[in-house]
């Protein structure tokens, strides 16, 4: 039977203040120099991610867990888009969150990052392989990309001379390795058939189909389109 026992609206509301907390330690890191934009950046990105995904198995099996585990990326989200449309002013988010470094940035990026996060969440949920390997690509596959192409020499790749080879491999293997490991942990919660190497090839189709678009030029939308490729090809292969 599948393990989980946590009251869902409790839960969620736990998960919410951590990353609440997380992300005023990153503004604050980031406004004070400790760490560069970009690095602060990429570390919100994976502890959200990972946070978020790895709590899925806690949630109580009840009608509307799902959606009390999208809440986390909804608050978050609707934080963001309350700054990227100046409701709210916050210079330290906007630095550590916007690529371009204006509010308006966070629409690309952190609003869009919660927004594919919740609703793939709502739709596939942790009783099917999808979510969790489109999402695991979004937290572990993208960011890694980024944080080995700008730290490894490589060459840039044709199509795409802001992207390297280095970084592209960088996307394959951890967004392959982090599905693999949140695929684990659901079925070892009972939520979807085991045994994890029943998941290495199907996963390995979701992270390259991911790495082919996360390669694109396009920059600030592959948290939308990488994923959803992920979740397309993960629809045919986890069938």
């Amino acid at each position: 039977m599948p393990t989980g026992s946590v009251t869902p609206w409790l839960l969620a509301l736990g998960i919410l203040f951590v990353l609440g907390a997380g992300s005023r330690v990153q503004a604050l890191a980031v406004t004070r120099d400790w760490v560069e934009p970009w690095v602060g950046r990429k570390v919100a990105h994976i502890g959200f991610g990972a946070a978020v995904l790895f709590s899925w198995v806690l949630f109580a099996d009840v009608a509307l867990a799902r959606w009390f585990a999208a809440l986390p990326a909804l608050g978050i989200g609707m934080y963001f888009l309350l700054i990227a449309t100046g409701v709210v002013v916050d210079r330290g988010t906007v630095r550590g969150g916007s690529r371009s470094g204006t509010a308006a940035g966070l629409m690309r990026g952190p609003v869009l990052y919660a927004l594919v996060f919740a609703v793939l969440t709502v739709v596939f949920w942790r009783t099917s392989p999808v979510a969790m390997a489109a999402l695991a690509f979004m937290t572990f596959g993208d960011s890694f990309a980024e944080i080995v192409g700008k730290t490894v020499h490589s060459p840039a790749l044709p199509w795409s001379r802001e992207k390297t080879v280095a970084g592209s491999l960088a996307a394959l293997v951890a967004g392959w390795c982090g599905g693999l490991a949140g695929l684990w942990l659901l079925a070892e919660a009972g939520f979807i058939a085991g045994p994890v190497m029943g998941y290495f090839v199907p996963m390995a189709w979701v992270a390259l189909a991911g790495t082919a678009v996360e390669s694109l030029p396009f920059a600030e939308i592959d948290n939308a389109t990488a994923t959803l490729t992920c979740a397309a090809v993960g629809v045919i292969v986890f069938a």
